[in-house]
C-alpha cells in the first residue's frame, strides 16, 4: 500500500516537475567531490545544487572513468555499467545540521535531449554508498547524444515526498 502511494506521488511529482527544472537556479561548480571545495576535480566532475523542501540536493556528475578512479582511490567497488558514459552521485543533506541524510525511498530519473526517459519511466532505484560519515546515491548514465539532459530525483524523507532536478549538458560540462 505504501509503495503504491509513493509510486503515485512520484508519478505526479514527475508530471509537475517536468521541465520546471531551471539550470539557472542551480549552483554550478567544478570541484573535488569529497570536500566540496571550489577546486577543479580530476576528470571534470560537475556539481549542481538544488533545494528540495528543507534539504539540499547535490548532483555530482562525472565521466564514468573519473567515477571509477575516485572509487578505486577510496577502495570501494565501482559501477560495472559498461554502456554508460557518465555517473551521477546524489547527496541529500540537512543544511542546518550540516550532515547527510538518508531518504526512506529514492528514485532517479534521466530524461534525454529528445524528451524520452532513459531507463524506467517511473525512475530507477540507485546504488547507495556509505563511508566515513558520507552517504550518496548513484546511477550510471549513457549521455552520448548532444543536448540538455534532465536529472530528476524523487524521495521520501520524514514522511514527506520531495522532488528536485537539474538540466545538464555534457558538452557544456566538458
Amino acid at each position: 500500500m505504501m509503495k503504491t502511494l509513493l509510486n503515485a506521488l512520484i508519478s505526479s511529482s514527475l508530471l509537475l516537475l517536468g521541465s520546471a527544472c531551471q539550470p539557472e537556479a542551480a549552483d554550478t561548480q567544478n570541484h573535488a567531490h569529497t570536500d566540496h571545495s571550489n577546486q577543479p576535480a580530476a576528470g571534470g566532475t560537475q556539481t549542481l545544487i538544488q533545494q528540495a523542501g528543507p534539504l539540499q540536493v547535490t548532483f555530482d556528475i562525472s565521466t564514468l572513468q573519473a567515477h571509477r578512479e575516485m572509487m578505486q582511490q577510496m577502495q570501494m567497488p565501482a559501477s560495472t555499467a559498461s554502456e554508460a558514459s557518465h555517473y551521477v552521485l546524489v547527496t541529500l543533506s540537512d543544511p542546518e545540521a550540516r550532515k547527510p541524510v538518508q531518504a526512506e525511498d529514492l528514485r532517479l530519473k534521466f530524461v534525454g535531449p529528445d524528451g524520452q526517459a532513459i531507463g524506467a519511466a517511473e525512475g530507477m532505484a540507485p546504488e547507495s554508498f556509505s563511508r566515513q560519515g558520507m552517504f550518496h546515491y548513484g546511477h550510471a548514465l549513457n549521455a552520448l547524444a548532444s543536448g540538455d539532459y534532465e536529472i530528476l530525483v524523487m524521495f521520501r524523507w520524514q514522511g514527506n515526498v520531495y522532488s528536485s532536478g537539474v538540466k545538464w549538458n555534457p558538452a557544456a560540462a566538458a
